[in-house]
């Protein structure tokens, strides 16, 4: 999802949970149609990034078959189409801001011009075949629940300042980041879910 909707969601933190449920449903709308089966799937949101900002994603787990209710019976499938379902959640969610956005923002030109240009884009959707059930729960287990930043990465706090690794995607490379303490609370701040939020959907 583009960075431009991120502050959005950082404002109404409840826009994350229809994201959520949107992107499972275009996924099983797209398997539906073309395997003809139900699949089995869990979407874990995320709000932050290797930099500890504020960057909401889904982790969505899909299973590789589905259920095939007329003839009651589990059909097994391996591919999924990337660039079809890039362009069903791309219209989705655009479709989604647009209506939800259209008459609470001042400027309706401009989230219409930046809704046009976001239309036109490719995005980024990234698809991995997990090799075993035991890889399936190691990848859910490490994003249910567990800090924005592991303890290791931090290397030094003083009285006013928190220097910790962050990893580059630009560079490549594994960049050290220095800020105040003021500011590094803030950063852990912003990823507090909203009181009832469920981790897993």
């Amino acid at each position: 999802m583009p960075d431009v909707f991120w502050p959005f969601i950082e404002q109404d933190r409840r826009l994350l949970s229809d994201i959520a449920t949107l992107g499972a449903s275009i996924i099983n709308r797209w398997v539906q149609a073309h395997y003809g089966v139900v699949p089995l799937i869990l979407v874990i949101p995320h709000t932050f990034g290797r930099r500890l900002n504020f960057h909401p994603h889904l982790h969505i787990l899909v299973s590789a078959g589905g259920l095939n209710k007329r003839e009651n019976r589990w059909i097994d499938f391996k591919n999924f189409n990337k660039y079809v379902l890039m362009y069903w959640w791309r219209f989705a969610v655009i479709r989604y801001f647009a209506e939800v956005l259209g008459t609470a923002v001042e400027d309706v030109a401009a989230l219409d011009e930046t809704l046009k240009q976001q239309g036109k884009r490719r995005w980024n959707i990234h698809i991995r075949r997990f090799s075993s059930k035991a890889h399936f729960l190691r990848y859910a287990g490490r994003y249910l629940r567990r800090p924005p930043i592991a303890e290791h990465r931090i290397i030094s706090i003083t009285d006013q300042h928190v220097e910790y690794w962050a990893n580059d995607l630009k560079l490549k490379a594994w960049v050290r980041i220095k800020v105040s303490v003021e500011e590094f609370l803030e950063l852990l701040v912003q990823q507090v879910p909203e009181r009832h939020t469920h981790a897993i959907r």
